[in-house]
């Protein structure tokens, strides 16, 4: 399900690094609960290099929200746009990266499957070896949401967590004749793949 490229954006800088921040509309850093809002219209498009791609609102995230309860992290995505269309070959609704305070590092993945019409989730460490320990996710295509719960042990014994989400999906384009990758950095207007350049505050557990 997940292929070397989509591993190696998290530990891969990308060159344009955007300066716009997502805005927080709630919670202290030391809150349970942090959600924000992601301009519309931010998304960009990898070929041979990024660029902006704001023409394109499949999966465009335009909010977040991370809630750290006693045994589960829920991150809940809102997008301007979320289908599959003909020609792609994945989309992946949530993907980012969660690290702890113990220091541990979980690189997460929602990828829609269109053959049966689910959300498969994975969760893989820093060695990018998948961690077995139950995530699943779902998606809305009507309401334009999807959502991805991450039980406590997937994390450790972790008090507090900061994350980087992001959306990705891949599509056939004629102008160019070939598959072109399109992302939106949640945190930011900038290019997809900035962990560790760009995350949230502190998420604290209930």
């Amino acid at each position: 399900m997940t292929t070397f490229a989509k591993v190696a954006r998290y530990s891969i800088a990308v060159v344009s690094i955007g300066l716009g921040l997502a805005t927080a509309v709630a919670a202290p850093a030391a809150a349970q609960t942090y959600q924000w809002t992601d301009p519309a219209g931010d998304m960009w498009s990898e070929t041979t290099s990024d660029q902006p791609a704001p023409e394109w609102t499949n999966a465009d995230v335009v909010h977040e929200r991370v809630t750290y309860r006693l045994h589960v992290v829920m991150i809940r995505s809102k997008f301007t746009d979320l289908r599959w269309d003909d020609g792609m070959t994945y989309l992946e609704v949530i993907g980012g990266y969660i690290r702890t305070n113990e220091g541990r590092n979980r690189m997460i993945f929602a990828e829609y499957s269109p053959g049966d019409q689910s959300v498969s989730a994975e969760i893989q460490n820093g060695n990018s070896d998948t961690v077995r320990c139950g995530p699943t996710a779902g998606i809305d295509f009507d309401a334009n949401t999807a959502w991805m719960r991450i039980p406590r042990p997937c994390l450790g014994n972790a008090r507090w967590i900061r994350v980087y989400l992001e959306s990705i999906n891949s599509t056939y384009d004629a102008k160019v004749d070939d598959y072109v990758e399109y992302g939106d950095n949640a945190m930011s207007t900038g290019g997809f793949g900035l962990y560790p350049y760009a995350s949230t505050p502190r998420i604290h557990r209930d």
